[in-house]
């Protein structure tokens, strides 16, 4: 085997390798981006999901404070009552009696729509702390997938010098410097597109 038979050897087996690291890599760029497409997926959801929890407890409050303002009223018209029918005393009693029973059901249920809302509001809060927690996630992952490209553009970089110094290599012929300038032009390519995500990340 000639000097130049062995280097073509071993730029082919160069090139090889570098096809199949490329492949791999590949793979692994678009698992990163179905994992982020499904997160924003999640996020958005979430998200819709909150507004509308937020929509019901503003619209439940609304109905309690209107509920409170008539109780308020029903209790004024029944002390006006009994103050009108102070000379009947045993109908005013009975009246005032039949005020406060009213008055005492109606607290109960103010309390048990108290007790509503403040478990609404607390399921609220869990909510909003687990939506927190997902935003802080998906922007780790961000992160950890903008480390990922940068390293893939870096190991790109990395080929186009290689291709570069091959190129200038004597013991090519004029088809594999074709291919191997193909090549540098697919890693340029690539680099310009992997810029352009990153920003959008």
């Amino acid at each position: 085997m000639t000097q130049e038979q062995a280097a073509h050897n071993l730029a082919k087996e160069k090139y090889q390798k570098l096809q199949d690291s490329y492949s791999s890599l590949t793979e692994e760029l678009k698992s990163e981006k179905d994992n982020h497409a499904k997160t924003n997926s999640a996020l958005t959801t979430e998200q819709a999901e909150h507004k509308k929890t937020g929509e019901q407890l503003v619209a439940e409050k609304e109905a309690l404070q209107k509920l409170q303002a008539g109780f308020e009223k029903e209790k004024l018209a029944a002390e006006e009552a009994i103050r009108l029918t102070n000379e009947a005393r045993e109908a005013a009693v009975r009246e005032k009696n039949e005020a406060e029973a009213a008055w005492e059901a109606s607290q109960k249920s103010m309390d048990e729509l108290e007790k509503q809302l403040i478990e609404k509001e607390t399921e609220s809060k869990t909510q909003l702390e687990e939506r927190d927690r997902q935003i802080k996630e998906l922007q780790d992952n961000n992160k950890e997938f903008k480390s990922c490209l940068e390293n893939y553009q870096e190991y790109l970089r990395s080929q186009i010098q290689e291709a570069e110094e091959a190129l200038t290599a004597t013991f090519f012929t004029e088809t594999q410097q074709r291919e191997i300038s193909q090549e540098k032009q697919e890693y340029e390519a690539k680099i310009v597109q992997i810029k352009q995500f990153i920003g959008k990340v």
